[in-house]
């Protein structure tokens, strides 16, 4: 489950979620499903690629973080684990990475 998208919370019942497979990647994105691809590489490096997703119709706010949310795993660039039970998506900016997406995993 995310856990915050650009330092804040998601909106108060949207499931927001991040599913890893040898083949991929996907989830729910707030109100649609979606899946890509990824390139994954030494250091935590990751490409995501071939994003799509499916067309529900949704209510504004939910739209907007869908959005919000899709560009933040499509401009994504490595994952580090926060902590045991979390993983967090950054963007390279600069000579730094900034964290855009962190989610809650498994157990706790």
């Amino acid at each position: 489950m995310l856990r915050s998208l650009y330092g804040k919370s998601p909106l108060r019942d949207s499931v927001i979620t991040l599913v890893f497979a040898d083949d991929g990647l996907g989830g729910e994105s707030g109100c649609n499903f979606y899946g890509g691809k990824y390139i994954a590489a030494s250091g935590g490096k990751l490409e995501v690629v071939e994003l799509a997703g499916t067309a529900r119709g949704c209510v504004e706010p939910i739209v907007e973080q869908e959005e919000a949310y899709t560009r933040a795993l499509s401009q994504a660039t490595a994952v580090s684990p926060a902590t045991a039970w979390s993983l967090r998506m950054l963007r390279a900016r600069r000579s730094s990475f900034q964290p855009v997406a962190a989610w809650r995993t498994g157990g706790r």
